[in-house]
């Protein structure tokens, strides 16, 4: 599902905040893409929960156009096996974004960010446009 976020033209700060609820081990990569450029890692949390605390992204009228390519990879591993199917139906993904034109806003992971590897694996890729 496509996610945007309007940012306006301003020169107020935009932050953001991932939180992960889940009891699986989690990792959250963040990346700051360019249209059609390349793709900078700005933030990544712990090997743990998944979670990143606020963060600043940058002055908003200079993000437009970018998007915010947010990984999050789960094992399932630590969790008996008879439980996993039960913690991918509640899995729990916000994405906070802050400081542009469209005020603090909280997304969630889409069913189709979502994909169920072999082993207890899951990656999560959440993007959102900027404009």
């Amino acid at each position: 599902m496509k996610t945007t976020y309007n940012l306006g033209i301003d020169a107020n700060q935009v932050k953001f905040r991932v939180t992960v609820g889940t009891t699986a081990t989690a990792y959250t990569s963040v990346y700051l893409a360019k249209m059609g450029g390349q793709q900078t890692k700005i933030a990544e949390s712990g090997y743990d929960s998944g979670n990143i605390s606020h963060k600043d992204l940058g002055e908003a009228a200079g993000l437009r156009n970018h998007y915010l390519a947010i990984l999050t990879n789960l094992d399932l591993t630590n969790i008996d096996p008879s439980l996993w199917e039960g913690q991918i139906e509640n899995l729990d993904i916000s994405y906070e974004l802050a400081g542009g034109f469209g005020g603090t806003q909280i997304f969630k992971q889409d069913k189709d960010d979502m994909k169920v590897l072999p082993g207890g694996k899951i990656v999560v890729t959440k993007p959102i446009e900027l404009i």
